[in-house]
């Protein structure tokens, strides 16, 4: 997974961001970055590099989804043949078919709180247009 920093940060402070994505903490990211412990301590107050490190990781996270969502098909698909296998045993056909209830009714609350969240969204909207 590439993650790159934003373009608007001198090329000390993206190397510095990007080591501090991929190793967690300020003082090691300085060390990959070849800069001091001190300037790590100053680069982590400079808004500009919190805003790149937050776009960063919020990058990452996305593609880390985008790939669990991909792999999700093939559990799924994996669950169903062992659910539907007879020559399985009951106790892993029981397990396969119980994970796919369970995934299914924790996809479907999710949905559902979803299209909630998004209706009242919609209606604190309606009444701030109406405020103005």
């Amino acid at each position: 997974m590439q993650i790159d920093a934003p373009l608007n940060l001198s090329p000390r402070k993206a190397k510095f961001v990007s080591a501090w994505l991929l190793h967690g903490t300020a003082a090691e990211a300085a060390a990959v970055a070849g800069i001091s412990e001190r300037t790590a301590a100053t680069y982590s107050k400079d808004p500009e590099v919190r805003q790149a490190l937050l776009a960063a990781q919020s990058e990452a996270l996305r593609q880390a989804s985008q790939a669990a969502c991909q792999a999700s098909r093939q559990a799924l698909d994996i669950l169903v043949d062992l659910a539907s296998a007879p020559e399985v045993s009951p106790a892993v056909r029981v397990t396969a078919a119980k994970a796919i209830l369970d995934t299914a009714a924790r996809l479907h609350e999710q949905a559902a709180l979803a299209e909630r969240l998004a209706t009242l969204e919609e209606l604190v909207q309606a009444l701030d247009d109406r405020r103005r």
